[in-house]
């Protein structure tokens, strides 16, 4: 129970998302932060979405169990959802840190594709009508423009990795 108390108030204060893929495999009991993740992403400040879904997404790659698939459903849902209501500079963001996660959840899930690549679409067409806006290689190039432009490269990027990784897979679970 104390372990399960620290680890809470660890995930809760955040640390540095690099330490994730060894904290999650070297913590036996860090599936326990599945339940900590769909209250993560409930809260205001991207960092702690973004910490949350990188989370879940080692997570299920470690647990291949049903909570792990509902969380990392849940997961999307929430992506798809604040997709809607970001405006363009917390899109790049949220959505840039968070791309490799999705590749993660769709290895580990492969139901999860359907829905992923649903996700990459829209934010996919959103970065295209924003770039469209910008014009064509406007002479004042904004900071928007420049992290919407890197947000269209690795969008695609992230497509080929789940095409690669969790489509064309020879292995099955």
């Amino acid at each position: 129970m104390k372990l399960s108390v620290i680890i809470y108030c660890n995930v809760f204060q955040g640390y540095p998302r690099e330490l994730l893929p060894v904290t999650v495999q070297g913590i036996p009991s860090m599936h326990i932060c599945l339940d900590f993740i769909p209250e993560l992403l409930s809260q205001p400040q991207v960092e702690k979405q973004v910490f949350a879904v990188d989370l879940v997404s080692h997570l299920a790659v470690r647990y291949i169990v049903p909570k792990s698939l509902c969380v990392a459903r849940l997961a999307i849902n929430t992506l798809s959802t604040l997709l809607g209501v970001l405006p363009c500079t917390s899109r790049a963001l949220l959505f840039g840190p968070v791309l490799p996660s999705l590749t993660r959840m769709c290895k580990a899930f492969p139901p999860l594709v359907d829905d992923t690549v649903s996700l990459l679409m829209q934010l996919g067409r959103m970065c295209e009508a924003q770039r469209s806006l910008a014009g064509p290689q406007s002479s004042v190039a904004t900071l928007e423009d420049d992290l919407n432009q890197e947000l269209c490269r690795r969008i695609k990027e992230i497509f080929s990795s789940i095409i690669r990784e969790a489509v064309l897979s020879e292995k099955v679970y």
